[in-house]
């Protein structure tokens, strides 16, 4: 049976998942991403536009390298004015 799920990762180790007007609490170990095969955007423009779609390992690596980026920068803001190490 197939239909929808909504997850929502709340702390690492746990999520909380929304179907069919319900909600349950899920604990994991490991949470493996899927490949899927076509990506449906219902009609939502905005998210079509800005959304990082993985269907390969090339689309993995670019997720990979945006993640890594944004972190990077999160740590320059946090430390703007930290002296460089000699």
């Amino acid at each position: 049976m197939f239909g929808y799920v909504t997850v929502v990762l709340t702390d690492i180790g746990d999520i909380i998942a929304y179907r069919d007007g319900l909600h349950f609490c899920q604990a994991y170990d490991y949470l493996v991403i899927a490949l899927g095969s076509e990506t449906k955007f219902f009609d939502m423009s905005d998210i079509e536009k800005h959304a990082l779609t993985i269907k390969s390992w090339n689309d993995a690596i670019v997720i990979r390298n945006h993640i890594i980026h944004q972190l990077e920068q999160a740590e320059l803001r946090a430390y703007p004015k930290t002296p460089a190490l000699l």
